[in-house]
């Protein structure tokens, strides 16, 4: 009985590991890429529902892709100091 249950284990003992798939890199000219990217753009701007896992998943495969520009963060413009507090600091 044990033998039995030992060789039902081995048959049934594979497991897919992800570690090889991590490291994978397909290989697609410039082109290619920008090609995929332009009709995941197409397809999320036509999507009926923008916020559905399928559109979501979309998203972050076109930002693999091309990543987002980072926009600079604004800055404050100088503001001159309020006749309340001038008249604070001249006392």
């Amino acid at each position: 009985m044990r033998c039995h249950a030992e060789r039902r284990r081995t048959r049934f003992a594979f497991v897919a590991f992800p570690s090889h798939i991590a490291g994978m890199q397909p290989d697609l000219s410039p082109e290619d890429c920008a090609a995929i990217a332009a009709l995941l753009r197409d397809t999320i701007a036509a999507a009926r529902f923008p916020m559905s896992p399928r559109i979501k998943r979309m998203r972050v495969i076109l930002n693999k892709l091309e990543p987002p520009v980072s926009k600079p963060a604004p800055t404050a413009p100088p503001v001159a100091p309020s006749m309340s507090l001038a008249k604070a600091w001249r006392r």
